[in-house]
This record gives structure tokens, sequence and C-alpha cells, in this order.
């Protein structure tokens, strides 16, 4: 009984031994296929080029950054002047056509001004900011709305710029030249390396979004603003690709 005991003990073990060999020669036999059709299709030369396409359009939406800018020694007047004068500022806005929806505060902020040549730095007074973002789909009316909101009290204009309301179509159209600009540098590129242009293998692409900035940039004292002379120009769309193909 025992050495029979030990035969079975034996098999068992061999048994054992046979099915992991089995199992991890198909699993390596399986892994090197794998490996060798990756191998297959993995190039081994390619060319990346960087491709870019512009659109350039009249815009058709205006964008004006303003507010006000209020100082005083004690915190509650330069909060309420600051909050009053900003109703009047955002009356005219609504008063030129500006709608509600088409304005959005930009920041608010409190700043504490001390005097620094003094020892003990102390509190002289409070700056009180406060700014919206406008948008004006009537590029006639830019100049106007904000010489109105100027003489409302905004004495703190950061920016004019233009844009594209909806620039979808332009994006298509600057991807579809990049797109080409790219592929023309890639086969020009193969052409001098005595090699022809494979697939695509990646491709990738980046977007400058269409705006046109005036500077226009005041503060202080604007009241009585007389009406800007203001050039929309044209707003452009650069979108860039970067593709990366196969050489054969």
């Amino acid at each position: 009984m025992q050495t029979q005991s030990r035969t079975w003990s034996l098999v068992a073990a061999a048994s054992i031994v046979a099915l992991i060999v089995a199992v991890f020669g198909g699993i390596l036999l399986r892994d090197s296929n794998g490996n060798a059709s990756a191998a297959e299709t993995d190039p081994t030369r390619s060319v990346t080029v960087n491709g870019e396409g512009r659109v350039s359009l009249p815009p058709d939406t205006a964008y004006i950054a303003l507010g006000v800018d209020i100082r005083d020694p004690d915190l509650g007047v330069a909060q309420r002047t600051a909050a009053e004068q900003m109703d009047a500022v955002l009356a005219a806005l609504r008063a030129a056509g500006v709608a509600e929806k088409d304005i959005q505060t930009g920041a608010y902020s409190i700043y504490v001004e001390r005097d620094y040549n003094q020892p003990n730095q102390p509190i002289i007074g409070y700056h009180v900011s406060h700014s919206v973002t406008a948008k004006i789909r009537d590029l006639n009316a830019t100049g106007s709305t904000l010489a109105a909101a100027i003489d409302a009290g905004a004495n703190n204009v950061s920016g004019v710029w233009f844009g594209l309301e909806n620039p979808g179509d332009a994006i298509a159209q600057a991807r579809e030249l990049a797109v080409a600009d790219a592929r023309a540098k890639a086969e020009d590129l193969a052409r001098l390396s005595d090699s022809t242009l494979g697939p695509v293998l990646t491709i990738s692409e980046g977007y400058s979004s269409p705006v046109a900035p005036v500077d226009v940039a005041r503060s202080a004292d604007m009241s009585q603003a007389a009406v800007p002379t203001i050039n929309p120009g044209s707003a452009e769309v650069v979108l860039t690709v970067t593709v990366k193909y196969t050489l054969n």
C-alpha cells in the first residue's frame, strides 16, 4: 500500500508539472504570437508634421470690459459708492440695448491701502473694484454704448474686443486647411527622403478663438466721454494640427 501510494503521488506530481508546462507554454506561445503580430504592424519609420489653417471673417459680436474703481478712507462709503455707481453703469448698458443675459460680472474686489512709509503701516483707505463684461450684438452701437457707460460712472475700461457668435463653420474650414497644410509638408518630406507617405498614425488639433482686440484701456476721470470711433476689423480663426504619418 505504501508503494502504491508513493506511485500515485509521483503520477500526480508529474501531471501537475505537465499541466503547468502546458498552461505557461500556451501563454508564452500566445504572447509570442501577439508580440510578433504587433511588431509586424508597428512602423519603424514615420514623420510628424504641423499644419495650420487660418480663416478671417468680419466679426459679428463686440465685448466691452469695464467697471468702477472707488477709493475712500471708510470701507462702507467705498462699497456704497461703488454699488451706486455700478448700478448706474448697468442701467446705462441696458438703456443702450444690451440684454441682461449679455452682462456678466467679471470681478469684485476690496483692497486695503496702507501708508508703507510709516513704521506701523497704518490703514489709510480702501479700494473697491467692480467690473463687468458686456456683449454687444449691434457692432455699430459699440462706441455709443461705451460712451454711455462712461458717462454713467464707469471709470475703468480694460478692453474692447470683437469675435464670432457662432464660429463653427469657420473652424471647420480652418481644420480642412490645416490638414491639407500638414499633408503637403509630409509629402514634401517623404519625397526628400526617397519615401512615400503611408497612412495616418495619430492626429491632434489646437484651436485659437477668433478675437480682434482693440486697445482702449482708460481709467481715472472719464466723465463726459466722447463717442469713440472703434473699428472692428476682422476676426481670425486659427486651427493647428499635428499629424504623424508612416513612411514606406
